[in-house]
């Protein structure tokens, strides 16, 4: 009973070092991804593609500020 119990002690650490290894990895792969996209096929200038948010946030960002100034705009 004892060996059962140190093989399942011995799996779910297994399991559980290769998910955190491998939601690492794949968080790696996704940042490189948007760097890559963002960097070429927007033709970002590479030394800056670094500072891009993670998030689409500021996008959504960008363009509620650019209605406030026009729904301001249409007011005055």
């Amino acid at each position: 009973m004892a060996l059962i119990l140190s093989d399942i002690n011995l799996l779910c650490k297994l399991v559980l070092i290769y998910g955190v290894f491998l939601v690492f990895n794949l968080g790696f792969i996704y940042f490189v991804i948007r760097l890559v996209f963002f960097a070429f096929l927007k033709k970002i200038d590479p030394k800056n593609a670094v500072e891009i948010p993670i998030t689409f946030d500021w996008v959504k960002r960008e363009r509620q500020a650019k209605r406030y100034a026009k729904s301001v705009e249409g007011l005055s």
